[in-house]
């Protein structure tokens, strides 16, 4: 135990009245938990001991009377910092009415630490309620059971801030069980502008740690709500961050099977803002930076929404990038769009098919007829009409079926296709393909201003399969290609120079191979083993 050497020192302390049972008040002995940090004259803390401290609660800021007395009490620090349970045997326990007044005299290696700290009027409202931790409260109570505001307007302000180091628990857990209204489970607010409405953080390096849960019964509330109201800046409405292999910066759930609920909702006004915005720094496991999940057969799984773009993906492997729902586009972004299917005859592969692309936002019908007297009258598909602009874009593709005969075009619209053949000739059925512009589309430009870099994503991934798999290259559109030219009696070698400039002044994304997590059958949730070797360039097709 430190002795009784003279430090320089201040006290800075924060307080929490805690009543516990007992009779009426007034007769009610109380204990108060009493945290503070202890500095020399140049605000650097103590060294880590242990040190002795007393504690007087006067009825007077100086002078006056004092009502009650801790004697010594031995206490380490860390940091500086230290916590003491005051009426806590073997000291005597604190009986006062609480009704007048308080002031807390604190003596710290026997030096008495000035001016007096009056007892906040916090406590004595948190006593009044008759709020107890661990008891059960029935009855009136102020219509907020705990509040916590911050009026900071600058720096890293928190209205209410909760931490617990338990792999079970919650840093801060509100629950609102009222069925109906616009109810929150935790509402937390700050003026800050480097601040945070509300923080949780869950210590715990491992298992299925949560830093905020949020929780309702009302279909038409919101288990967790986050409101970003700047309209300028990278605000976040809601902001989750996680340093577990398993867990999820952010998960939203809606357990409500009718109604329009909502795993996780989040908006925003700000340009440059995230509606919703998960991360996740683990470089291993099956880390999500978010999980969003509803079983209500009307609800979202995600429901983003935003003045800019409702969604925005990127992936750090390969560089490809994607906005949802971005200015007239659905889907916005420098990588192609695919879909994928089962190989039939395979049961080791897949078989990836890729959208067209072009220069304008096209519809088209196609189908089969035949000249009748050598005319005919095709009636385009009902619906394309609906979606075609008939004045301007429409042209029609005709290839005759059995013989090498002329056809030619009439005349054509959204809803009939006219096409005539040689006179006299035979009745010969033909194939058909129309195309148009989507209406409304048309002057949606295809050379715009740059506001994001779009080189074409890495192909590094697609090379690394080659190398283990040579085979799989012949399924690709070069070499489809190629066999074509060949095939044409051409053997003199191709001229890739004008490919290769044009790929060159695109560019190409820098390749970021993915950490790949250890083989562990027990680990919580699968990579597939394609997947896994895709990633360590040993895949299979994809």
């Amino acid at each position: 135990m430190r002795g009784s050497s003279r430090y320089p020192t201040t006290v800075f302390t924060l307080m929490l009245l805690v009543a516990l049972a007992g009779a009426a008040r007034g007769e009610i002995p109380l204990m108060i938990s009493y945290q503070g940090r202890v500095t020399d004259a140049g605000g650097v803390p103590v060294s880590d001991d242990t040190y002795t401290m007393s504690f007087r609660l006067f009825n007077a800021s100086s002078g006056g009377t004092q009502v009650w007395e801790s004697g010594d009490v031995s206490i380490p620090t860390e940091g500086g910092v230290f916590s003491v349970v005051l009426g806590a045997s073997p000291q005597p326990a604190i009986i006062l009415a609480f009704d007048a007044n308080y002031w807390l005299q604190v003596t710290f290696d026997g030096v008495v630490q000035t001016p007096r700290q009056p007892m906040a009027s916090v406590g004595y409202a948190y006593m009044a309620s008759g709020l107890v931790p661990g008891t059960s409260v029935t009855g009136a109570l102020p219509a907020a059971m705990i509040s916590g505001a911050n009026s900071m307007t600058t720096g890293n302000a928190d209205g209410l801030w909760g931490s617990t180091p338990s792999s079970g628990g919650w840093a801060l857990y509100g629950n609102a069980t009222a069925a109906s209204g616009t109810t929150r489970g935790v509402y937390g607010r700050s003026a800050s502008s480097a601040g945070r409405g509300v923080v949780g953080y869950a210590a715990a390096g491992s298992g299925s740690t949560t830093g905020v849960w949020g929780e309702t019964a009302s279909s038409a509330g919101w288990g967790l709500h986050g409101l970003a109201t700047a309209t300028t800046g990278t605000t976040k409405g809601v902001y989750g961050l996680i340093a577990s292999p398993y867990g999820y910066g952010v998960h939203g759930s809606a357990t409500r099977t009718a109604g329009e609920s909502y795993g996780l909702y989040g908006e925003t006004n700000a340009s440059l803002g995230a509606g919703v915005k998960g991360e996740n720094h683990s470089t291993e496991g099956t880390a999500t930076g978010g999980r969003f999940e509803s079983v209500a057969v009307s609800g979202y799984g995600v429901h983003g929404k935003s003045p800019f773009a409702a969604g925005y993906f990127y992936n750090t492997g390969g560089g490809s990038w994607a906005r949802v729902a971005y200015d007239t586009y659905k889907i916005y972004g420098s990588a192609s769009v695919a879909f994928v299917q089962n190989h039939p005859h395979d049961s080791e592969k897949v078989i990836v098919y890729v959208a067209p692309e072009g220069d304008e936002v096209a519809t088209y019908t196609r189908g089969s007829a035949r000249l009748v007297d050598g005319e005919a009258r095709v009636r385009l598909g009902e619906t394309f009409k609906w979606v075609t602009n008939p004045d301007i874009g429409l042209t029609a593709h005709l290839t005759p079926r059995g013989e090498p005969v002329p056809l030619a075009v009439v005349s054509i619209s959204p809803e009939e296709l006219v096409v005539r053949g040689p006179s006299g000739g035979a009745d010969i059925a033909f194939d058909y393909l129309v195309y148009g512009l989507r209406i409304g589309f048309e002057e949606q430009s295809i050379v715009q201003v740059k506001s994001q870099d779009a080189p074409i994503p890495s192909m590094e991934s697609h090379r690394r399969l080659f190398a283990q798999y040579p085979d799989l290259r012949s399924y690709t559109a070069q070499a489809r290609f190629e066999a074509m030219y060949h095939g044409l009696g051409l053997r003199e070698p191709l001229d890739r120079s004008a490919s290769d400039a044009l790929r060159s002044a695109i560019g190409e994304a820098p390749w970021s191979a993915p950490s790949v997590p250890p083989r562990d059958a027990d680990r919580r949730g699968t990579i597939k083993e394609q997947d896994r070797e895709r990633m360590e360039g040993q895949a299979t097709v994809h």
